[in-house]
């Protein structure tokens, strides 16, 4: 699609290091994918042709640093401009320090989280286990985030306290 194409490069000029232009119709599609980081992607496309991509992800597709993809970029250019905007003023974690913390933070709490609450009905955040890991995070990160930790009754609540 040259419309695709025209605003992929335009955006690849206009955000030197961001994007990064892959033409999936070119011979060296899979070595571009492969460039961009995307390893997984890249196999795939050896596979089935740089082509099968496109019915997953759009005829434009933003592969962002923190391994999230904007798929159809091309029907949702608001999203496209504050994405490349965004990550123009952001680095990215290092694959090393986002496995330390998915090893040591992020792991163990969905474990906890998918187990529920405890025997005796207490939230799974407030086991001893998860104080440990999500205090260490505190300690050591400087930051904890507790996602899903509301019981889906309190959430109407919550929002009207909010209005």
């Amino acid at each position: 699609d040259a419309d695709a194409t025209e605003m992929a490069r335009y955006l690849e000029e206009a955000n030197p290091g961001v994007a990064k232009f892959v033409d999936l119709n070119d011979a060296n599609a899979v070595d571009g994918i492969r460039s961009a980081g995307r390893e997984q992607w890249a196999a795939s496309a050896a596979a089935a042709g740089a082509t099968s991509l496109c019915s997953d992800l759009g005829k434009l597709f933003l592969a962002l640093p923190d391994g999230s993809v904007l798929t159809n970029a091309n029907n949702e250019r608001w999203l496209l401009g504050y994405e490349l905007e965004y990550w123009k003023s952001v680095t990215p974690m290092p694959p090393a320090e986002r496995e330390r913390m998915q090893q040591t933070i992020f792991g163990p709490l969905e474990m906890m989280r998918m187990q529920g609450p405890s025997p005796d009905g207490q939230p799974w955040w407030t086991s001893p286990n998860a104080v440990q890991v999500w205090g260490n995070a505190l300690g050591s990160e400087c930051f904890a985030v507790l996602d899903d930790f509301l019981p889906p009754q309190a959430m109407p609540a919550l929002f009207a306290a909010s209005e």
